[in-house]
């Protein structure tokens, strides 16, 4: 989520500071980047649509999550890696570019929010467990689970914000996206590699 939010928070931003023209196959479609943001969301619904519906079942005839998990990841990672060189090589910041991007990232998010859920309840302690007859625990690991949703979102804005601000005053202007979506990467590769550790029934 820390990964997620480090780059949502900031797109409009993005758009207007890196982006900048906004046409596709030629045609311009929007005149500033509030308005592209708003045609950004388009691919991105229907992406996240069609694969939160699709994991879902895939998931349970399956009866394995974990690799629909790992894709969900790799893709968002994907997203995250092209916004990068987007910042860096003049021709990676094309809007048809960004609009691709925003249908992938649609279907890697709608896959993680499909599967979400489900892992929760999967890891949860086993109902025979003393500790949990006593009511001890659903409510506790929910909470931090909870937490880890929630807390990202807090956190994300502030720190990116203030480390795009500061590097685009100081150093080379756009910079500070650079650095934001380095950090977007980081925090998703740390997600898989942490997930590897996660043990489903």
């Amino acid at each position: 989520m820390m990964g997620i939010y480090t780059i949502q928070s900031f797109l409009q931003y993005f758009l207007q500071d890196v982006v900048k023209h906004f046409y596709l196959f030629n045609i311009k479609v929007a005149a500033n980047a509030e308005s592209a943001v708003s045609l950004f969301v388009v691919p991105l619904l229907i992406g996240g649509t069609a694969s939160t519906l699709v994991a879902g079942i895939a998931s349970d005839k399956m009866g394995k999550r974990k690799p629909l998990m790992y894709a969900a990841i790799v893709i968002c990672l994907c997203v995250a890696v092209d916004f990068w060189l987007a910042t860096r090589v003049s021709f990676m910041s094309n809007f048809n570019l960004i609009m691709c991007c925003a249908l992938l990232f649609g279907i890697g998010f709608g896959m993680y929010n499909s599967l979400n859920w489900a892992i929760d309840t999967d890891v949860l302690p086993n109902k025979k467990d003393k500790e949990v007859q006593q009511g001890e625990s659903f409510g506790k690991d929910m909470a931090i689970w909870s937490a880890s949703i929630v807390l990202p979102q807090v956190v994300a804005t502030p720190v990116a914000g203030f480390i795009l601000d500061w590097c685009n005053a100081k150093l080379r202007f756009n910079y500070g996206y650079t650095i934001i979506f380095s950090m977007s990467i980081g925090n998703l590769i740390l997600s898989l590699i942490a997930f590897a550790f996660v043990k489903i029934k």
